[in-house]
């Protein structure tokens, strides 16, 4: 009797706590990407700056960053939290994705390494950098800011 205590106890205990936990670590809720995610890359030495967290938009699951860039620069970038946690360290998917195309939306690897984005940036001013957490795989894509 007690070993089919111990048994059913165990099993329980299993199926709770799979259900409690997240690729990002996190509990069964789904949090934000606002809460954890940032642009990380050479114009922050890749950090997670708090200047960098992505932000929401008007558009629902779509995160964005604003960040400054300099003619002239080609810049590695990725979307990643502050752990570079497997499931949330977001480089290029395909290599011909690798060089950014601006408005072209990509897929990403969110268990990626070593598959870092790169941006030639062609024109002084501000570049929006999103990610769109409604896609599976997600999706990234950077904007001159208007």
């Amino acid at each position: 009797m007690f070993k089919k205590i111990l048994v059913a106890s165990l099993a329980a205990s299993a199926l709770l706590s799979g259900c409690s936990s997240t690729a990002d670590g996190g509990s069964a809720a789904v949090k934000p990407l606002s809460d954890y995610f940032f642009v990380r890359g050479d114009f922050n030495g890749w950090n997670a700056d708090p200047k960098h967290k992505v932000q929401p938009t008007d558009q629902a699951s779509v995160y964005m960053a604003t960040i400054p860039l300099s003619a002239g620069d080609t810049l590695g970038f990725k979307f990643a939290d502050d752990l570079w946690s497997s499931g949330a360290n977001c480089g290029f998917n395909k290599s011909e994705d690798e060089t950014i195309v601006l408005g072209k939306a990509v897929q990403v690897n969110c268990n990626s390494s070593y598959s870092n984005f790169k941006i030639e940036v062609k024109q002084t001013g501000n570049y929006n950098f999103y990610i769109d957490d409604s896609k599976k795989p997600r999706e990234i894509w950077v904007e001159l800011a208007k």
